[in-house]
């Protein structure tokens, strides 16, 4: 069983740092993308890319978890010239003078009786695009009916589940003389993009909409009615962030999100052949019909329901 994170006293908790690690990768793929231009990678984004992609073909072993380090340098960890510097030839860099620093977000508790215990499935493809379902162990195989594949046994909140935060932007390193302190000073378009919740909910809602719109077309040309309950949930929250409420936003957090979930679409199609084989982790033994081929649903009784991970975040007067 995959438990849940608990505080001391036994009450699970959603961490504020994978709050704002959730907020930052959509923070981070808006930046790197144009809003003007139908969110195309921005060239400045693309040159790091490129950049990082030559640099890990020089290496012996490049790690995958640190292929977007270079792309967060230089869109959320800006440098800026040391103020205690006299010439102006130091300059700093690192968490400490990350753009994230002007979000703060505490840990979600929630009630023990809001746990569930939750039955999830990993779907998968096989070489010729045929839908197939993943067992573990042993014999470790695609198998073409779901109550083959092996369950993976979660303790997850149930739907629903709600819990109060307090979530506080920092407007004194929003300033433009906190830089003169050596503190972070962000660009106009950072400012702009936490000056407030209106717009940084708009900026998560963008992320995650291009995310489930990919989803849904990736389970619709599966066409399995398997898939229906999950393409239904994407449907009602694609059709809910249309309607501009913006005094709520909806994105993935936790396990069960998958690659999509995370950076992973940051990296354009185009460059997403080489980045596979250069990083080993992700080139896979075959040229698969799509990238990434899995995704993990939760199961209602025996069929598959709703994709794990996706959390709210609304604004209470």
């Amino acid at each position: 069983v995959r438990q849940a994170i608990r505080t001391a006293r036994g009450e699970p908790i959603i961490p504020g740092s994978s709050i704002k690690g959730a907020v930052r990768t959509a923070v981070l793929w808006w930046l790197t993308h144009d809003a003007e231009k139908d969110f195309a990678i921005r060239p400045k984004a693309a040159q790091v890319l490129k950049r990082t992609l030559a640099d890990a073909q020089r290496e012996r072993r490049p790690k995958d978890k640190f292929a977007a380090r270079k792309l967060e340098q230089e869109f959320i960890e800006k440098e800026f010239i040391d103020p205690e510097d006299k010439w102006g030839r130091r300059k700093i860099q690192g968490p400490n003078n990350s753009l994230m620093r002007i979000i703060q977000a505490p840990d979600a508790q929630f009630n023990s009786g809001e746990l569930t215990l939750c039955t999830v499935k990993v779907s998968s493809e096989n070489h010729n695009g045929r839908h197939m379902w993943k067992t573990f162990g042993g014999d470790r195989q695609n198998v073409a009916d779901h109550m083959d594949a092996t369950p993976v046994y979660v303790e997850a909140l149930r739907p629903g589940s709600q819990s109060s935060i307090s979530v506080k932007i920092d407007d004194y390193l929003l300033d433009r003389a906190s830089e003169t302190n050596g503190r972070y000073r962000p660009g106009r378009e950072e400012a702009a993009l936490l000056s407030g919740i209106e717009p940084l909910f708009e900026t998560i809602n963008d992320r995650s909409f291009e995310l489930m719109e990919g989803e849904y077309v990736y389970l619709e040309e599966l066409g399995s009615h398997e898939f229906y309950p999950a393409m239904n949930f994407y449907a009602e929250q694609m059709e809910r962030i249309n309607k501009e409420e913006v005094d709520l936003c909806v994105f993935p957090l936790g396990w069960g999100t998958g690659w999509r979930g995370m950076t992973g679409p940051v990296l354009p199609e185009a460059m997403l052949a080489g980045f596979r084989r250069v990083f080993s982790k992700m080139s896979g033994k075959r040229n698969w019909r799509s990238f990434p081929k899995t995704r993990r649903f939760c199961f209602d009784g025996n069929q598959p329901g709703l994709p794990p991970g996706w959390i709210e975040l609304k604004v209470e007067e």
